[in-house]
C-alpha cells in the first residue's frame, strides 16, 4: 500500500503552513519534512509544531528528510533524531556519502556501512527507522551498490528511498534487487539532464515503475512527490491528479 504525499523541498520558499494547505487542498496523505529550511535539526518547538499542524489538518508526517551525510560523525546524528522525534516521524532520510559507488573504494564502502549501522542503532532509540536516499553521486546510485550497502549494514531499521535515477530499461531491470528493501519512493519526471516535465508525461513510464513497486511487501509505504516543474503550485495541482490516478 502507498500512501500519497508530497516533500516540502518542493516548495522550499513557501511557509509550512502554505505546503500544508497544498497538500491538503490536493487530497495527499502527507509530508516528507525536509531539514534544511523547514524543519531544521534543532529547531525542537517549530519540529513539535509543524508536526502538530500536519495532523490537525489531517495528514500524516511521512518522514525527516534530513541532509545528513553518512561520511559526517555519527555523533551529529543525535541532534537529527530528536528533531524527528519531535516531528513524530517514523523515518529519517539519509545520503550515503558524497560521491558514486563506482568511484567509492571498498574501505570507504565499509566505513559508511559501519556509520549507517551506528546512526540506525541510534534512531532506534527513538523507535524511527533510517533509509538512504537513492540519487546520483552517492554510494546508492544503482540498486546493486544499494543492496550491497544495506546488506553490509544489517540493522533491522535500515531501509532505502528509490527514484528514477538512470534510464528507465536500467530502472526496470535492476528495481527488483531492492524492492524488500524499499521504505518510499520520490515520485518526478525529468530528464537526465535535470529538465522538468510536467508528470502526464511520464505516466508511461511511471506506470511500469508502479507495476513493479506494488511487490514492495507489506506494511504501509509513502510516494511522495519531489519537485515540478518552474516550482509551481498550479503545474503541481495538475501533477497531482496524475499520481493519484498512479498510486
Amino acid at each position: 500500500m502507498f500512501l500519497k504525499g508530497l516533500t516540502s523541498v518542493t516548495f522550499r520558499k513557501l511557509s509550512c503552513e502554505k505546503i500544508i494547505a497544498i497538500a491538503a487542498e490536493n487530497g495527499l496523505d502527507g509530508i516528507e519534512w525536509g531539514g534544511d529550511v523547514h524543519a531544521v535539526p534543532g529547531d525542537f518547538k517549530r519540529a513539535a509544531e509543524i508536526g502538530r499542524l500536519t495532523k490537525e489538518a489531517g495528514m500524516k508526517v511521512f518522514s525527516y528528510g534530513s541532509y545528513f551525510n553518512l561520511s559526517e560523525e555519527a555523533e551529529n546524528f543525535t541532534k537529527v533524531c530528536e528533531t524527528a522525534a519531535f516531528l513524530e516521524a517514523p523515518t529519517i532520510r539519509v545520503w550515503a556519502g558524497n560521491k558514486g559507488s563506482a568511484e567509492t573504494d571498498e574501505e570507504e564502502g565499509k566505513r559508511l556501512a559501519e556509520n549507517f549501522a551506528s546512526i540506525c542503532s541510534r534512531a532506534a532509540e527513538y523507535g524511527i527507522n533510517v533509509s538512504t536516499e537513492f540519487h546520483k553521486r552517492t554510494f546508492t546510485d544503482t540498486a546493486e551498490s544499494c543492496l550491497r550497502l544495506l546488506k553490509m549494514t544489517g540493522a533491522e531499521n535500515c531501509g532505502t528511498y528509490w527514484q528514477p535515477v538512470r534510464k528507465a530499461k536500467d530502472e526496470i531491470e535492476n528495481l527488483p534487487l531492492i524492492l524488500p528493501y524499499i521504505t518510499n519512493v520520490h515520485v518526478f519526471h525529468w530528464n537526465l539532464k535535470g529538465k522538468r516535465y510536467p508528470l502526464r508525461k511520464g505516466k508511461g513510464v511511471w506506470g511500469e515503475y508502479v507495476e513493479i513497486l506494488q511487490g514492495v511487501g507489506k506494511g504501509e509505504h509513502c510516494a511522495i512527490m519531489e519537485f515540478v516543474k518552474k516550482d509551481s503550485s498550479e503545474q503541481f495541482a495538475k501533477d497531482a491528479k496524475v499520481f493519484k490516478d498512479m498510486f
